[in-house]
């Protein structure tokens, strides 16, 4: 719509198609201590590179 490449919003057609998300908790590294385990384990790491990468 903004740029001019289709006549309408089809946004609205698409509504119900998903399910909400359920918002849920994550878990998360929130000590220092735990952090620095994780970043030398990433360090570490022996596997693909591709995994590294994403690491």
């Amino acid at each position: 719509m903004a740029t001019g490449r289709v006549d309408r919003d089809i946004t609205p057609d698409l509504r119900g198609a998903l399910p909400p998300a359920k918002g849920e908790h994550f878990a998360a590294i929130t000590e220092p201590k735990q952090a620095a385990e994780l970043l030398r384990a990433i360090d570490n790491y022996q596997g693909s590179f591709i995994a590294l990468c994403a690491l």
